[in-house]
C-alpha cells in the first residue's frame, strides 16, 4: 500500500488521483441535464442575444478570478476591451493599454480555442499577458519562465511575520519540468473522464505544482474554464470564478485539503461540482432574465420610447431596487419632476407601465407585462 505524506504530490503513485465515480454519478446527471437546460434557454435568445450572454460571463470571470485573489480591475475597462474583441457594441470607454487587456487575452484564448493543445509556450504566454513587464509597476515578476530555486521553498502562508501558518509547500522548482509535462499531456489526452472531472483535476493538479511565480490560481481558473468549455456550442455562458468568488473561504479549504491529503480526491470532486452546478443555477437565472428582457421589448416593437424611457424600462426588466416613482426617476433621469410625470404618464399610455394597486402614501409604478 502507498504511503500518504504530508502533501499530495509525495504519495509514491502521484499524480495517480481516485476518485469513487458512483458518488459523483448522480452530480454528473444533475450537472449535464442543467447544462442541457440551460443551453436550451439560450438557443432562443437568437445570436446577439447568445453574444451578449457569453459576453458578460466572460467579464464576469476576468473581474472575478482577478477579485479572488485580491486585485480589482475596472468594470468599464474590461466590458470594452471584451466588446472590442468580439467585435460587440463597446460601453464607449477609451481603451489605452492596460494591464486588462491582458487578462482579457487570456481567457478569450482559453475559452475560444479551448480545443487547441495546451503547451508550454501558450502557459508562459499566458503568464506574461497576466504581468505585461511595462504595466506591472513596482511588482517583481519575472515572466517568461517557471519559478526557479531561489523561490523554494514555494509556500502558501497566513498570518503575521514571525507566526506565520503554512497552509502549502509547492514541489521545489528543479521538479516543475518534469511535473508541468505530465500535466501537459494528460490535459491534451482524450480520456474516458468526464470533463467536468477532468476540469476539477486540472485545477487542483496545476495549481499544486504551482509551476508560476505569481498567478497560478488565476492560470488554473482559465485552465478550468477551457476544459470545460470544450464541446460546449456557442462558448462558455457561466462564470465558475464568479463563484468560487462567493465561496471563497470553502474554496480554500478544500483546495487545502486536498492537497494535503491522499490521493482519493473525491471530497474535492463532490465541492466542484456542486460550486460548478450554483455557478449554472446563476446562469440560468441570468438567461432567463435576458429572454424576459428580449418578449418584453419585442412586445414594445410599435413604441418610440425616448433615452429615460428606455433607460427606465430596462432597469425595471433588471430588476428595479425598491419602488419607483416619480420623484426616483427624476432622480435617476436627471430630469424634472414634470418630464418624469410625462414619461411615466406616456408608457401607461403605451401599456407599459400601470400603477401598483398596493396602498400607501407615495404612488409607485410597475411593468404591465
Amino acid at each position: 500500500m502507498a504511503s500518504v505524506k504530508k502533501y499530495i504530490y509525495q504519495n509514491s503513485d502521484w499524480p495517480n488521483f481516485r476518485y469513487s465515480a458512483a458518488d459523483l454519478g448522480p452530480r454528473i446527471e444533475e450537472l449535464q441535464f442543467l447544462q442541457g437546460k440551460v443551453l436550451g434557454i439560450l438557443q432562443s435568445l437568437g445570436i446577439d442575444g447568445i453574444q451578449s450572454r457569453v459576453a458578460d460571463s466572460i467579464v464576469e470571470t476576468i473581474l472575478t478570478t482577478s477579485e479572488i485573489e485580491g486585485e480589482i480591475l475596472e468594470d468599464e475597462l474590461v466590458r470594452s476591451s471584451v466588446a472590442s474583441r468580439l467585435k460587440l457594441p463597446s460601453p464607449g470607454v477609451e481603451i489605452k493599454q492596460t494591464k486588462v487587456d491582458g487578462v482579457v487575452e487570456m481567457h478569450l484564448d482559453a475559452i475560444q480555442n479551448c480545443d487547441r493543445r495546451l503547451t508550454k509556450t501558450r502557459i508562459l504566454n499566458w503568464y506574461q499577458q497576466l504581468f505585461p513587464p511595462l504595466l506591472n509597476g513596482n511588482r517583481a515578476v519575472t515572466v517568461g519562465r517557471w519559478r526557479v530555486s531561489r523561490n523554494d521553498p514555494m509556500q502558501v502562508v497566513s498570518g503575521p511575520i514571525g507566526s506565520e501558518i503554512v497552509h502549502f509547500e509547492a514541489p521545489a522548482a528543479d521538479q516543475i519540468d518534469y511535473e508541468i509535462k505530465q500535466f501537459i499531456n494528460w490535459f491534451n489526452a482524450n480520456t474516458s473522464s468526464e470533463r467536468i472531472i477532468k476540469a476539477a483535476l486540472a485545477h487542483l493538479w496545476f495549481v499544486t505544482i504551482h509551476p508560476l511565480e505569481d498567478g497560478n490560481g488565476r492560470v488554473a481558473r482559465a485552465l478550468t474554464d477551457m476544459q470545460l468549455a470544450r464541446g460546449v456550442d456557442h462558448g462558455a455562458y457561466w462564470s465558475l470564478s464568479s463563484q468560487i468568488l462567493l465561496e471563497r473561504p470553502d474554496y480554500y479549504a478544500q483546495l487545502k485539503q486536498a492537497q494535503t491529503g491522499g490521493l482519493d480526491v473525491t471530497e474535492w470532486l463532490t465541492w466542484f461540482c456542486g460550486c460548478y452546478l450554483r455557478s449554472l443555477r446563476t446562469a440560468e437565472d441570468a438567461v432567463n432574465r435576458s429572454l424576459k428582457k428580449q418578449q418584453i421589448w419585442q412586445s414594445f416593437n410599435e413604441i418610440n420610447l425616448n433615452p429615460r424611457q428606455i433607460k427606465m424600462v430596462n432597469l425595471l426588466i433588471n430588476g428595479f431596487n425598491g419602488k419607483l416613482t416619480t420623484s426616483k426617476w427624476a432622480m435617476i433621469c436627471k430630469c424634472s419632476q414634470d418630464t418624469a410625470t410625462r414619461d411615466i404618464s406616456e408608457l401607461i399610455n403605451f401599456n407599459v407601465l400601470k400603477k401598483s394597486d398596493s396602498a400607501g402614501r407615495s404612488t409607485h409604478y410597475l411593468l404591465e407585462k
